[in-house]
């Protein structure tokens, strides 16, 4: 599954990050071939000069671990474990991540690994991006970056069709964006909703414009 994509960032807050540690998964790759075990994304860089995205994976903890390039992957099921206090108690709980590999640049030279957040008409994605090439990052721990966002990630994706990548910061991106739908971009610049409000938005073109 690849494409490319919008790029939009939104203020949220979640308990995610699973994926950037040793999490059980299943990797389906391009080949139509199944592993299942052990991964963790390794983050690649932002610019050209650093290194790609790619996934490190073991069948079991006591295996060494191996690398496996982001362009032979299709797609990982995460299965994610983690704490959550429920009545002031630790409570252990688990929840399931999906991750496709795709394209958010024009020019289409790197694939990057990014989270299903909401699948429809307009899909949301997730990314995390630490601002260095080259991190694998870990629940709670101190390389988290200071701002959290929307399925634990601080940058979201939409795709919509086969639209180009664009990174929106305001209304009139975001307006342009669903302008196949005129009440809502219309709605959105009279209202100047932006990044925060983008689950409105979403739910609002699937319910309307869709």
């Amino acid at each position: 599954m690849r494409g490319i994509v919008r790029v939009v960032f939104l203020l949220s807050f979640t308990m995610a990050f699973g994926q950037y540690s040793w999490s059980p998964a299943t990797i389906y790759m391009e080949n139509d071939s199944i592993v299942k075990g052990e991964a963790v994304i390794r983050q690649g860089g932002k610019f050209r000069f650093q290194p790609k995205e790619s996934l490190r994976f073991r069948q079991n903890k006591k295996d060494k671990a191996k690398k496996i390039e982001i362009n032979k992957i299709d797609s990982i099921h995460f299965t994610v474990k983690y704490t959550e206090k429920v009545n002031k108690r630790k409570v252990k709980k688990q929840s399931q991540a999906l991750y496709v590999t795709m394209y958010v640049e024009e020019d289409r030279e790197r694939l990057h690994f990014l989270e299903v957040l909401k699948k429809g008409s307009v899909t949301l994605f997730g990314r995390t991006f630490g601002g260095g090439g080259g991190m694998s990052f870990m629940p709670g721990g101190t390389n988290i970056p200071m701002f959290r966002f929307y399925g634990g990630h601080n940058q979201l994706f939409l795709s919509k069709g086969n639209d180009m990548a664009e990174i929106m910061y305001d209304s009139k991106d975001i307006a342009t964006f669903f302008s196949d739908c005129n009440a809502l971009a219309e709605k959105v610049i009279a209202e100047k909703l932006g990044k925060d409000d983008l689950k409105t938005i979403i739910e609002y073109y699937e319910s309307n414009c869709d």
